[in-house]
């Protein structure tokens, strides 16, 4: 086998002098003994052994700290470095164990294993610390605390035999191991920080390593100064190979997790420069000059590094670059002048590769166990070559230009497990990367001679490896973009792993336990539609289910869900909830079609994959990560409306699910995690979306989930459309109660007229809404409108009713009416004097004349008075004449017809007038010439003036006053006699009443009741429509 040591001593010798001149002059350059184990990498019981009292050195110790150095080249089951036995009871009281992820301490009995932040590489030096004090137990490595456990020692630290390096035969340590000191208390975390960084070799005070030793075994010694130790843990190591082009050569380091050099100085081209020249000697690779990692082929004149495309400015040769767009590569010749030039870039030059930190090689895809069967480290012991080195028996080696994974057996015996398929690799035939391999042992189940695909990644964790090798954050693995200049980064995007006994047709336990399995259901409503009508709700949603599959495993979940999306071919094959809309308008039901988005929610820390994946895994437990699957849905459901108080109503319109899957023993709604939200516009025509309650019922034998959508109804189309309107009517119905009464017409038909229209606007609001057996506030308002309309024109027909005497029948000439012409011819005797009357002076009355049939005259009028008013007018007697004239005056002045001038104050024109006239009277009868018979238009006239001057004086307390029609007192001279004529026709009306009183009680009683029961409907109406709902 392979001396590890022994292969890469120019390496360690290279660096060393490359970086000893930057370390501190203030380390310390005493030289120490270092101890290498297992010379020929076979487990053997090698070991040293401290030649002090052993006895007096524990001696009543309760605190330890015991701190060393170590590089190990290859990790066993077992690698144990020191042991503390007392041979007489054959107890050990101290041993510590060394894996690649952690360290088994056992201190008195006391045994705990001390998990590491970070994997322990091979080939590199590491200081590692355990302190015990106060039932607390530390590790340290390199200078950083690792792990913390708690405990009593179980027996006291003591023995008679120390052992470093091996703990037998079978547990032994492979590899180098230097300063182990023991101090009977704790170091401080300062303390031991100085250690680790070589600023102190404080030696122990119990067990001193500058003290004798004793070796056993295959055990070699060479001495080394303290700050070698350090710097190996810092310094870059360098790899060369013999020529090839420039991007060969940038593929490589990059595979090896390093980079080609990019002097931007003297000082660091003359390191990389001597690094060159030691290794081609060691090698024997004739190197004309090695490539630098910057180009200009993107953009003439500016040069960028090849690794993170930054700006760079190499220490060019004077006169350099001057090779324009032909010449975009550089390289850095080998001559003393130590200079960079640029040349073409299909040239070939020797590479050097810088590694900064030496990476942890691992092999996946193999169904390898344990972590040191899985992990190598880069070795070259030949020009050209690399050897990849096993942590525990395996090793990657090239012979004969092909590529074998070895399996290292005792007494040198090599087993081939597997061969590179040749064209399988990139590049020159390199193993790093995915690659096929043809085995020919049985791994992972499978028979001998199977093709299988394995990674050999340099990539640290929480990153995936392309398929050249090179590295990328794990998050960008599947984010539907290539970072990898393969693009295999977003090849086999693998989220669901199912296990061989999963079926999709069976519903999941619930974590475990025998509780129904929750699904979290959450709903959000883009836009709705209300037909009122036909009691419907249009709704376009979106509807997530959440639930959680135990029999999963998630692979490589991202935090950004979006990134989680489940192939749709994969969908076909996970369980999938099924839920029914039970109140649509049809049947429908979820479904999980190309429509469905299917996304898994990272929600825990993830663990890492076994070695059955030839890349990258974090697994992630179904118990502890949910699965969700979203749909957009566009239903039409079935609403339950209670119109009663509509147009001032508040609805409810539900959307029921009802789990179908499984029954609510097994399946139910998740009532804490469920959610219903409604992100549309709220607006609507008719109404306003407000809250969004959820109602569960799990306790039925399937579950059963409400979501109930508070519609509240936007009442101004009716207010504008019915209410006001019919408002506006039922004013108008109203005020035909103060038309004048003889117009008993125009108060009907405008009356009848709102009853129509108010019919009519009933009949549209009752077609726009569902039929119902119950009345609506709309309904109750227009059929209150109806009946109050109703209401009035029985009024109106009351009042007409109650006159019951027929009008009599008005003279053309209405002066006939009040002055009977006497026949003088027959006057036998001489008139007797007219005495002036007494009462006050009437004057007639004129009316609107009135030609409405059937009217009747009061009842003091009767045929018989009028058959003797008719006799009294063919009186032969003058005396007679002017008798009977004075008493049809008095006549029509009981009826009305006349009006008395004795209750308010005369006029000068009227006393005039009435003088006048009576003096006119007097002289026709004493003159025997009745004017009254042989001059009528005389008397036409006058009566006419006197007539008019009458009217013009209003009495206050007149029942009809307001209804009086002005004359004209310009012309006195001429009479209207149809004016006239109206005026006594509206008198006949006027007393048609039986009794005045009960006419204009009548009248205002109507007035104020109808506005009463309208006052009062409002306020009970609008008090109900806008109370509480």
């Amino acid at each position: 086998m392979v001396d590890l040591r022994k292969a890469i001593p120019a390496v360690l010798s290279i660096s060393g002098l490359l970086l000893f001149c930057f370390l501190p002059y203030s380390v310390s350059t005493t030289e120490v003994s270092v101890y290498q184990f297992q010379e020929d990498d076979q487990p053997s019981d090698s070991y040293l052994t401290w030649l002090g009292d052993l006895e007096s050195a524990f001696d009543g110790v309760q605190n330890l700290t015991i701190c060393c150095w170590l590089r190990f080249f290859s990790v066993w089951e077992v690698s144990r470095f020191i042991q503390l036995t007392d041979e007489a009871t054959q107890k050990h009281s101290i041993q510590i164990d060394v894996d690649v992820r952690r360290i088994r301490v056992s201190i008195g009995g006391l045994r705990r294993y001390h998990k590491l932040r970070s994997k322990l590489r091979a080939l590199t030096w590491h200081h590692l610390c355990v302190t015990y004090a106060s039932k607390s137990t530390f590790t340290y490595v390199d200078g950083l605390v690792q792990d913390l456990h708690k405990g009593e020692l179980r027996m006291p630290i003591r023995g008679t035999k120390l052992k470093i390096g091996a703990g037998d035969a079978e547990s032994n340590f492979h590899g180098q191991l230097t300063q182990v000191n023991m101090w009977n208390r704790e170091l401080s975390g300062e303390e031991i920080e100085r250690l680790a960084d070589c600023a102190s070799h404080l030696q122990g005070n119990i067990i001193p390593w500058n003290s004798d030793w004793d070796t056993h075994g295959r055990v070699v010694q060479f001495r080394e100064s303290l700050q070698f130790f350090c710097k190996t843990t810092i310094e870059p190591k360098y790899y060369l190979f013999p020529h090839m082009g420039l991007y060969e050569g940038f593929t490589l380091c990059e595979g090896l997790g390093g980079r080609l050099p990019t002097p931007e100085n003297k000082i660091i081209l003359k390191a990389t420069y001597e690094a060159v020249t030691a290794l081609a000697e060691v090698y024997s690779i004739d190197c004309q000059g090695y490539w630098v990692g910057a180009t200009d082929e993107e953009t003439e004149g500016t040069w960028i590094r090849l690794k993170d495309n930054k700006p760079v400015t190499p220490y060019w040769r004077p006169s350099e670059p001057d090779g324009g767009d032909v010449q975009n590569c550089a390289r850095c010749g080998m001559k003393d002048d130590l200079d960079i030039e640029d040349i073409p870039c299909d040239w070939k030059q020797c590479v050097l590769c810088v590694v900064p930190v030496l990476p942890v090689w691992t092999m996946l895809g193999a169904c390898q166990i344990h972590d040191r069967n899985r992990l190598f480290a880069p070795v070259q012991n030949e020009p050209g070559e690399l050897m990849f080195e096993g942590y525990s028996y395996y090793t990657i080696e090239r012979r004969n230009n092909t590529w074998y994974w070895i399996e290292k057996e005792e007494n040198h015996h090599n087993r081939t497990i597997a061969t590179l398929v040749k064209g399988s690799s990139i590049r020159k035939s390199w193993p790093i990367g995915r690659h096929s391999w043809l085995f020919e042992k049985s791994v992972c189940d499978e028979e001998p001679g199977e093709v299988r695909t394995l990674l050999l990644s340099p990539c640290k964790e929480k990153h995936f490896t392309c398929d050249d090798a090179t590295c990328i954050p794990l998050f960008q693995r599947c984010d539907l973009k290539p970072d990898c200049r393969d693009g295999s980064d977003e090849k086999s995007c693998r989220l669901v792993q199912f296990p061989l006994t999963y079926r999709s047709d069976i519903p999941p336990a619930a974590l475990g336990s025998e509780s129904p399995l929750q699904v979290a259901l959450h709903i959000t409503i883009e836009s709705a539609d209300i037909d009122t009508a036909s009691m419907m709700m249009h709704v376009n949603y979106n509807l997530t289910m959440t639930w959680s599959d135990q029999r999963l495993e998630f692979l490589n979940l991202n935090e950004d869900r979006t990134l989680n999306r489940v192939k749709q071919e994969m969908v076909e094959q996970v369980w999938v909830p099924v839920v029914d809309f039970t109140n649509t308008k049809g049947n429908h039901y979820t479904v999980a079609d190309h429509e469905a988005t299917m996304m898994v929610n990272m929600h825990s820390i993830p663990t890492l994959g076994d070695d059955s994946h030839a890349e990258e895994v974090e697994v992630y437990p179904g118990t502890q990560n949910s699965v969700s699957i979203r749909r957009k849905y566009s239903k039409t459901f079935q609403c339950q409306f209670d119109l009663s108080r509509y147009p001032f109503d508040r609805q409810g319109c539900q959307m029921e699910m009802t789990m179908l899957s499984a029954s609510s023993r097994l399946l139910q709604f998740d009532e804490d995690a469920t959610a219903a939200v409604f992100s549309g516009n709220r607006h609507l025509i008719e109404y306003t979306v407000g809250d969004v309650s959820l109602y569960f019922h799990n306790d039925r034998d399937f579950a059963v989930f409400f979501i109930e959508v508070e519609l509240v109804r936007r009442a101004g189309f009716i207010l504008m459309n019915v209410y006001i309107p019919s408002m506006c009517l039922l004013v108008i119905s109203y005020l035909t109660l103060y038309f004048k009464p003889a117009i008993f017409q125009v108060r009907m038909l405008g009356t009848l007229t709102t009853l129509l229209v108010m019919a009519t606007l009933f009949t549209q609001a009752s077609n726009q809404l569902p039929k119902s057996s119950y009345f609506k506030m709309v309904d109750v308002w227009l059929l209150s409108s109806i009946l109050i309309i109703f209401t009035i024109i029985v009024v109106h027909a009351i009042i007409d009713r109650l006159q019951d005497t027929p009008k009599p029948e008005i003279p053309k000439n209405p002066l006939s009416a009040i002055i009977v012409k006497p026949d003088m011819s027959q006057v036998k005797t001489p008139m007797r004097k007219p005495v002036a009357p007494t009462s006050p002076t009437c004057s007639i009355k004129s009316n609107t004349p009135s030609k409405s049939k059937g009217s009747r005259v009061p009842s003091r009028l009767s045929n018989s008075s009028e058959d003797e008013l008719k006799q009294k007018s063919v009186m032969s007697s003058p005396s007679h004449s002017m008798h009977d004239a004075q008493e049809l005056v008095t006549s029509f002045s009981r009826l009305g017809m006349v009006e008395k001038e004795g209750c308010s104050a005369s006029t000068s024109a009227n006393d005039s007038n009435r003088k006048r006239y009576n003096n006119k009277i007097k002289d026709n009868f004493s003159t025997g010439s009745p004017a009254g018979v042989h001059s009528t238009e005389d008397n036409k006239n006058t009566v006419g003036r006197t007539y008019r001057e009458k009217t013009k004086m209003r009495k206050k307390n007149s029942f009809v006053a307001m209804e009086r029609a002005e004359f004209d007192d310009d012309d006195d001279n001429d009479f209207d006699t149809s004016k006239l004529r109206r005026r006594i026709e509206w008198r006949f009306w006027k007393w048609s009443c039986k009794d005045v009183d009960k006419c204009r009680t009548m009248i205002v009683m109507s007035r104020i009741v109808i506005l009463f029961i309208v006052g009062v409907f409002n306020i009970v109406y609008w008090s109900i429509a806008l109370g509480p709902k």
